[in-house]
């Protein structure tokens, strides 16, 4: 216990217990839609038990084996509905992976 001069209090310092919740189960929520979508949780962000090493390869699974098949197929959809419409100024959509990935 510290010693208090005259007229001095002793006060908490922290967060509530509901702040402190609220951490809590914006974690639990990132890690239901993680598991919704059947994508690690490290991936967007729950860094529990997570090293530097880790983060940036589950990054690299997350645009190669994850959202690569999606945007692919939205490429392709995008190419074969939405590009003819704008004629000759629109040649095809790509979605630009590999820069994500270098990084």
């Amino acid at each position: 216990m510290p010693l208090l001069e005259d007229g001095m209090e002793l006060k908490r310092v922290g967060f509530s217990a509901k702040d402190e919740d609220y951490v809590e189960g914006t974690k639990l929520a990132l890690t239901t839609v993680a598991a919704v979508y059947q994508v690690n949780p490290t991936m967007i962000g729950v860094l529990n038990n997570a090293n530097y090493s880790k983060v940036r390869e589950f990054r690299r699974m997350l645009y190669g084996d994850t959202l690569g098949p999606i945007l692919s197929m939205l490429a392709a959809r995008l190419n074969a509905f939405l590009a003819p419409c704008f004629g000759d100024t629109c040649e095809y959509v790509e979605f630009n992976t590999g820069q994500k990935l270098t990084t």
